[in-house]
């Protein structure tokens, strides 16, 4: 800048040489040298200045850089992402336009922002910094691709970023297992169970003596496909442990447990499980949990679980003389009835009762051979569950009610029910016995009108006479009407609504058909507000629990475990192909969403529309 002005003065002063020897002329040499000491002088001051000023904006640079805060991460790590913009002037910097990335997950898109200035020899130095944070989600070789950035009304680039993420526990070139010094993992009690089977999931923190853990939030909406999930009781303070992993020495806590139940046979994955730390370096305390709100040195992460791969075997067959419940685990089984005898029209009550460990809330309801003779009412399901410990334990209930319509002695058959045995990895059979059932003929309402009531009847002897008048009969007058019609339609009104509220409260079927429409339409309603929120993921499981929920429903289906395919299968054939077909898509979508990142907004917005006009077709059929 300095040689820039000299330069520019000493032109001034070569052009200055050029100038006619006005000291020659007369009058003028007195003038003339006042004008070289100094007019000459403040001028090339004040030019100097102003060239200074222009070199000065001239030299000025505005810098855009990309950085990672580590090239090397393992599956699940984080790392943030920080863009800096440096000038020696002002700078107006809007955030960066970011990319959706395959192998990496934001934790946020809305950046932490920060600036700074900087004064060295005079020189100032200004910076404005936007910091993402970024999981890795995808072993390999990855490149963040140049960022746009908007600087003072001009676009800029930065430059690539070239990051390698391998898998926990891999071996490097000197044959060292690589670990990361704190991970989250998920690890199932079975890694082959059969379709129903108990899965206890563990969510386990693994981290080395240096770190001490101050506090854990779990990720929301953690949900495997195919699977049913059940909350075991919670941990009240996680302890750690020492223990050895893969050759090195780490302190572990089991944080969450669950009891997961595959719905479908063969390759199903379990998703990988977000958690967020608070961590801080460690102090003189031995319980790595004891302070959970110590500040000192304290920062978060998020962590994330590898996906873990469960090859879910079928449910071995039954012999063809039982009945198939759907039951895994250590139960017991017995069947009883209310009462023996009974009259024509007289309910009876045939409860089947079914206890254990095992998935008691999936077991479905024996279908026995009953008495033609026999009507069933309004079959009841009653569960009593217990989430203790490592399993799910409880009882489960089911009440059907019998009418007989003809009097006889009849008999309700033997049955054997099966069940899988995970302890012993087979069938097993329980045998409840047949039940004698003896129904008599009702009363007579008449009955005593043969024998006498003791009274003497005499008869009424004379002359009667009879005496007519010009009355309006009874049945035309529009009291007797009222008042007959009225009580009858009050009877009848009564019995229709109490007939109804009895069936929603004792037939799960028509409970489910009465509210699949609610229900579908509510998590439509949820899927719309989560794509709104840019929650692309939440918003295809509300989409995939209103469609697959609402055919369930109505078809009297499994709750929970169907593939799209087993849930078009069970359509009735008035569902034309074109439905069909688009269902099957946006089924697939919601399905695959779990493993590959949500599209944008609008997409998303634009699949719960056409959720909204799949279910109103399916509404015109199935309802």
């Amino acid at each position: 800048m300095r040689r820039i002005g000299n330069r520019i003065i000493g032109s001034m002063m070569t052009a200055s040489s050029l100038l006619p020897e006005r000291s020659l002329l007369p009058g003028n040499q007195h003038r003339w040298g006042f004008f070289e000491k100094s007019g000459a002088v403040w001028f090339l001051v004040v030019f100097w200045f102003f060239i200074s000023g222009v070199a000065n904006l001239y030299a000025q640079s505005v810098q855009v850089s990309a950085s990672a805060s580590a090239s090397d991460l393992f599956y699940g790590d984080s790392f943030r992402l920080t863009i800096e913009v440096t000038s020696t002037g002002s700078i107006e910097a809007d955030p960066p336009d970011m990319p959706d990335l395959v192998a990496f997950r934001y934790q946020s898109k809305i950046p932490s922002r920060g600036s700074r200035i900087s004064i060295v020899n005079g020189a100032t130095t200004r910076s404005v910094t936007f910091t993402y944070v970024l999981t890795a989600i995808r072993e390999g070789n990855h490149i963040i691709p140049p960022l746009d950035i908007n600087v003072n009304n001009q676009w800029m680039k930065t430059q690539p970023i070239s990051i390698r993420v391998v898998r926990q526990g891999a071996v490097n070139s000197q044959g060292e297992v690589q670990l990361p010094s704190i991970f989250v993992a998920l690890e199932p009690a079975v890694k082959d169970p059969v379709v129903g089977q108990q899965v206890l999931t563990e969510v386990v923190l693994y981290f080395k003596d240096q770190i001490e853990v101050t506090s854990f939030r779990p990720g929301s909406g953690w949900q495997p496909d195919s699977f049913w999930k059940e909350d075991l009781e919670s941990l009240e303070q996680p302890r750690a442990e020492s223990t050895i992993y893969k050759g090195q020495r780490y302190r572990k806590a089991t944080l969450l447990r669950y009891a997961l139940f595959p719905s479908l046979s063969g390759t199903l994955e379990l998703p990988p499980f977000p958690l967020t730390l608070t961590i801080r370096d460690r102090t003189s305390r031995n319980d790595p949990f004891g302070n959970f709100f110590g500040r000192a040195n304290s920062m978060n992460m998020e962590v994330l679980s590898e996906p873990v791969t469960l090859q879910v075997r079928p449910m071995p067959s039954v012999l063809e003389d039982a009945i198939e419940i759907y039951a895994v685990g250590t139960l017991q089984m017995n069947r009883s009835i209310s009462k023996t005898t009974a009259v024509v029209g007289e309910s009876i009550e045939l409860i089947t009762t079914i206890e254990g460990a095992g998935n008691i809330p999936l077991i479905n309801r024996p279908e026995y051979a009953i008495p033609e003779q026999f009507d069933m009412f309004n079959p009841r399901e009653i569960s009593n569950l217990e989430r203790k410990g490592t399993t799910i334990q409880g009882k489960k209930q089911f009440t059907e009610f019998l009418i007989p319509r003809a009097p006889g002695e009849f008999t309700i058959p033997a049955e054997r029910l099966a069940f899988y045995n995970p302890e012993t990895r087979e069938m097993q059979y329980v045998t409840v016995p047949s039940i004698p059932l003896t129904v008599r003929s009702a009363p007579s309402l008449l009955a005593g009108s043969e024998s006498g009531s003791g009274v003497a009847l005499r008869p009424v002897r004379g002359l009667a006479i009879w005496h007519y008048g010009e009355r309006v009969p009874v049945f035309r007058s529009w009291w007797f009407w009222v008042l007959t019609v009225l009580p009858l339609a009050s009877l009848v009104v009564a019995w229709r609504v109490r007939s109804v509220q009895d069936r929603f409260q004792n037939d799960r079927t028509y409970r489910r058909r009465h509210q699949a429409g609610k229900k579908a339409l509510r998590h439509l309603a949820d899927a719309r507000a989560f794509a709104g929120r840019g929650e692309g993921k939440e918003a295809y499981r509300s989409i995939e629990k209103g469609l697959a929920g609402y055919i369930s429903d109505q078809l009297n289906l499994p709750e929970a475990g169907l593939s799209a395919e087993d849930l078009l299968s069970k359509l009735p054939e008035l569902v034309d192909s074109e439905t069909r077909r688009a269902l099957k898509i946006l089924l697939d979508r919601c399905t695959s969403i779990g493993y590959a990142p949500p599209g944008t907004v609008e997409e998303t917005l634009s699949d719960v529309s056409e959720a909204d006009a799949l279910l109103k077709k399916l509404q015109g059929w199935l309802s």
